[in-house]
């Protein structure tokens, strides 16, 4: 399976649910199947990305989990840098701290020289679970924050819609999975410019191999 998700509701039927009145058996069902069915997309696995083997010297069998509030994604462009170019991002941390120094700005002390190193055990979890991811929303440049840490570990993903509350600003909430599925391409489409999908308090996961299918709990 390449990628599956529910249709998704357009502008005008967002405004329709944003009203207080009656909506149609037809949304009912439509918004029922946004909220209880999973989008899943195995892209990366598709494209011939290969899970990490499971058997860790001595200790068997193993499955790496990493968990991180990730804050809606609004360090989207830092988290990208250090995943893809740890060099670079070190630098670029080294210099904004100089800086800050220079403009007797508080500095927290931090061990740069474990960074590196704490990158590297990241980016070996065969399963990533990301709280707090942004989709659609305007504070992170509508960017779609489980695409594209997906696309920069070369993981599937999955996730399901935590809540819907639709107002007169559109926002819509929606439980993230990104699972390291390396895997499947599905185009999680905006009804419009003005219409958000905010990701907050969900969960994205990352797995290293690809989804079958995704239960809602």
């Amino acid at each position: 399976m390449r990628d599956s998700e529910p249709k998704l509701l357009s502008y005008d039927e967002l405004v329709q649910l944003s009203l207080d009145q009656e909506i149609s058996p037809e949304l009912a069902e439509k918004r029922r199947l946004i909220t209880t069915t999973s989008f899943i997309n195995n892209e990366a696995y598709l494209n011939g990305g290969k899970p990490r083997p499971l058997e860790i010297p001595q200790l068997g069998p193993s499955l790496r989990v990493a968990l991180w509030n990730i804050e809606r994604g609004l360090e989207l462009d830092y988290i990208e840098l250090f995943l893809g170019n740890k060099e670079v991002f070190m630098a670029k941390v080294e210099e904004e701290r100089k800086k800050a120094k220079e403009n007797n700005k508080s500095i927290r002390s931090v061990d740069l020289g474990k960074i590196p190193e704490e990158i590297e055990i990241l980016k070996s979890a065969d399963v990533w679970i990301l709280n707090e991811a942004d989709w659609g929303v305007k504070r992170t440049e509508y960017r779609e924050v489980a695409r594209e840490l997906g696309k920069a570990l070369n993981m599937n993903w999955a996730y399901g819609v935590e809540f819907w509350r639709s107002i007169r600003n559109n926002w819509a909430r929606t439980h993230l999975m990104m699972v390291r599925l390396r895997g499947s391409s599905s185009n999680l489409k905006k009804s419009s410019q003005s219409t958000e999908i905010d990701s907050e308090h969900c969960t994205e996961m990352l797995c290293s191999r690809a989804i079958r299918s995704a239960v809602r709990g």
